[in-house]
């Protein structure tokens, strides 16, 4: 029994040592690797209780585990470590983009109580983020209206982009900004609020302001200009007007006579004003709106070709040659034909008047369905710093003296114009003594069939003579009164000269007679205007007597009224033929 009590203490006694000493061993490799030392001295320290004895197993490897934990705590306060260190750095770049960006970002509750806004709300409106938050949105809309709108749009689409406010500034000015926003929601995907942004536009809307007002200025200039051109062209064809029914009178008179040949010679310039004051009318007509598009269908190629047999034919330099080059010989468009030809015409007749030798070219090309006519010359051509002048009015390269000879400078000016009302735009490609080339393009249209592309011809109506019929003039300028009456007795015509409605009547009562016909000034003395009067007289015969509108005036206003009022009209002064013409056609 002793023996076996003294073989136990011994073996406690031993167990005990070891266990100290495995202690002690695991604590040096603990503080070791704690300390950073190298794993290595833990290694030898754990290797030298292992050996000490076989009990030391199951500790060591406990130990082992302590110290797996251990590295794996060291491990990851390094990962944590560098993350933290990672979203320090992160923040700081957000707080500084955030406090830099250019646009504002903002936050509302439902009610638009500002919830949050970022500081450049500061330079937008001179608040700072603290200002505005817990503020109400609606206190810095400049116009009420505008949020109601914008909230609208929002409770509709459910988003609002590029919408433009202007807020009111904590200085007391007005700021133009575009707003862009949407809801935000909850967990439950409910909205909660409204999140967007603010970006300043005031200068952009500055400017937008300042070229609306400038473009109103010069549209208000215009339209002056305009009516001033139409008041001129009135008060100079009414004198225009009675020297041409004069001459004509004198004319006969005069035939057998040398004579004739100077009041040949007279009418020459009294043509050239009547030209000019066309030319003029054609501008104010074309920039009052008052002229409308005649849109039928026609053959393009035929067109040039006409147009290019009646220049040939009235070139008077040996020196121009005249050329026309068709890329498509049948070509169809749908446009205005009258106008395509002035347009045309009028850019020959400038190639022509500017190109002492060379050549001229009317050409035709199309591609994708786009038709391009083009006229070239050889002429002077024209300096870069000039190409855009020519489009104005009255503007001339190479005739500073004014020679008449070479006209006016508004064919270009009246091109422009009606290549835009066309839906086109007048081109110009130039160099300085080798000649131009202006250009303008049209939509193609296929070819009608047979069936369709026969248009019916406007048969005129066989002249009825003048003799004895009775035409009533109404017209309050005694000149034109009396060249008018002495133009239609020359015809046969039993005249009735009256200056308003109450003399036509006097005058009808007397001669117990209803008229053939009827021409009457638009602007006439007193309430009444001509087509008033036409009425009047229409309405008293009780039947429509065919009637004819004459006029000086070009403003939009008469040129509106006249288009309604189914009485056909020409502007003063018109030819003696083409009056005979309209009366021998229209009485029956």
């Amino acid at each position: 029994m002793r023996h076996v009590l003294k073989t136990h203490q011994l073996m406690t006694t031993l167990g005990t040592r070891i266990l100290l000493t495995m202690i002690l061993t695991w604590l040096g490799a603990a503080a070791a690797f704690a300390s950073g030392d190298a794993v290595e001295q833990a290694q030898v320290g754990l290797m030298e209780s292992l050996t000490t004895s076989p009990w030391a197993l199951l500790i060591a490897l406990n130990i082992m585990l302590v110290l797996a934990g251990l590295f794996y705590v060291r491990s990851l306060k390094k990962m944590v470590q560098k993350r933290n260190q990672l979203l320090e750095e992160t923040s700081k770049e957000l707080h500084s983009l955030f406090d830099n960006m250019q646009e504002t970002l903002y936050r509302t509750d439902l009610a638009g109580r500002i919830i949050m806004v970022t500081p450049s709300a500061t330079k937008l409106l001179g608040y700072t983020s603290q200002e505005l938050t817990h503020s109400q949105s609606a206190d810095y809309y400049q116009q009420p209206e505008q949020q109601k709108t914008m909230l609208d749009i929002l409770a509709k689409e459910g988003v609002v982009s590029n919408f433009r406010v202007a807020l009111k500034r904590k200085d007391g000015h007005i700021v133009w900004a575009e707003l862009n926003a949407h809801f935000f929601h909850d967990d439950e995907g409910k909205p909660i609020g409204i999140e967007g942004t603010l970006e300043s536009i005031h200068s952009l809307k500055l400017a937008e302001d300042t070229e609306r007002e400038a473009r109103l200025i010069a549209e208000e200039a215009n339209a002056h200009k305009s009516r001033f051109l139409a008041a001129a062209s009135h008060d100079l064809r009414q004198p225009l007007q009675g020297m041409r029914f004069y001459l004509d009178v004198f004319a006969d008179q005069l035939k057998g006579t040398p004579h004739l040949e100077m009041l040949a010679k007279i009418s020459k310039p009294l043509d050239d004003a009547n030209a000019m004051l066309n030319k003029l009318l054609d501008v104010a007509r074309l920039d009052a709106g008052g002229v409308e598009l005649n849109t039928q269908l026609f053959n393009l190629s035929e067109k040039l070709r006409d147009i290019y047999g009646q220049q040939l034919v009235a070139l008077t330099k040996p020196k121009v040659h005249l050329r026309l080059d068709l890329a498509v010989q049948d070509c169809w468009v749908n446009s205005d034909p009258v106008l395509v030809k002035e347009l045309i015409h009028n850019l020959l007749s400038n190639a022509i008047k500017y190109t002492e030798k060379g050549e001229v070219v009317l050409a035709l090309s199309m591609k994708n369905n786009r038709v391009r006519i083009s006229v070239r010359d050889t002429g002077l051509g024209i300096a870069p710093s000039r190409q855009e002048d020519i489009f104005h009015e009255f503007v001339q390269v190479g005739n500073a003296e004014r020679n008449r000879e070479q006209g006016m400078g508004l064919g270009l000016a009246i091109s422009r114009r009606i290549a835009r009302l066309l839906g086109s735009e007048l081109k110009l490609v130039s160099e300085l003594g080798k000649g131009s080339a202006f250009f303008f393009q049209l939509s193609s249209v296929d070819k009608r069939s047979d069936a369709t592309t026969t248009q019916a011809t406007a048969q005129l109506a066989k002249p009825t003579p003048l003799e004895g019929k009775l035409i009533v003039t109404i017209d309050d300028d005694a000149m034109i009164r009396e060249s008018m009456g002495m133009l239609m007795k020359k015809w046969g015509c039993e005249v009735l000269s009256c200056w308003d409605l109450a003399s036509a009547n006097d005058a009808l009562q007397q001669a117990n007679r209803l008229p053939d016909a009827i021409i009457s000034d638009f602007s006439l003395q007193g309430e009444r205007n001509g087509i008033e009067v036409l009425d009047m007289l229409m309405k008293q015969a009780g039947k429509k007597i065919p009637a004819l509108l004459l006029t000086g005036d070009s403003s939009l206003e008469m040129m509106e009224r006249s288009a309604t009022s189914g009485y056909p009209i020409v502007h003063k002064p018109i030819s003696p033929e083409k009056l005979h013409r309209f009366l021998s056609q229209s009485i029956r």
